[in-house]
């Protein structure tokens, strides 16, 4: 039984790794793989990459993302009138992929000077996030600190600079004096991630 008011991403893959890599990014999100209960789905991806006969259905009412290896215009075009949103290739355009998942299931909302994600309103304007309606400020450098979490999260963001941790920190205490939760948190050998 899937619970009312979940979002549902269909995936028509066998690539296991991608598929599990869903799975932990996306854990707040139902989905089914290689079925075809597609009525009721928000979001269709479509792995075309080792299985060629994938049918498409124009009936279809949700967006449609399909991998390929290598496509030619001609390709595009006919995915497209049979309903494709985008075409990507993997593993060149993953970060773009999981970025276009985000939006698509509501994670990512972006506005003109705020947007949310995972139930936390980020304010460039004013520099601070919003999370159970309580406003925590931020500087300059955490709120790019914790943008930059957000945008390269696919399940976890690697940090390069060591300067960074501190940075997190500083975002975690204050958010926890401020919204009672630590908003970023750390998986051994993986990377940050946004705990919500």
């Amino acid at each position: 039984m899937i619970p009312t008011g979940c979002k549902r991403l269909l995936v028509e893959s066998d690539d296991r790794d991608l598929i599990n890599e869903l799975r932990r990014t996306f854990s707040s999100t139902v989905i089914l793989v290689n079925t075809h209960q597609t009525k009721h789905a928000d979001l269709i991806l479509i792995d075309k990459r080792k299985k060629r006969g994938v049918p498409l259905d124009i009936r279809w009412h949700c967006k449609i993302i399909c991998i390929v290896n290598k496509i030619t215009e001609e390709g595009i075009e006919e995915l497209s009138s049979q309903g494709v949103d985008h075409v990507l290739t993997l593993p060149e355009f993953k970060h773009w992929l999981f970025c276009l998942i985000k939006r698509y299931l509501g994670y990512l909302e972006v506005k003109t000077r705020q947007y949310k994600y995972k139930g936390i309103t980020v304010c460039r304007d004013t520099s601070s996030i919003i999370y159970n309606e309580c406003r925590v400020l931020l500087t300059k450098q955490e709120l790019k600190t914790f943008e930059n979490i957000i945008k390269k999260e696919c399940p976890y963001c690697k940090i390069e600079k060591p300067s960074m941790k501190s940075t997190i920190s500083r975002i975690n205490k204050k958010t926890k004096e401020g919204a009672g939760i630590k908003v970023i948190e750390n998986r051994y050998n993986h990377g940050y991630y946004i705990s919500i």
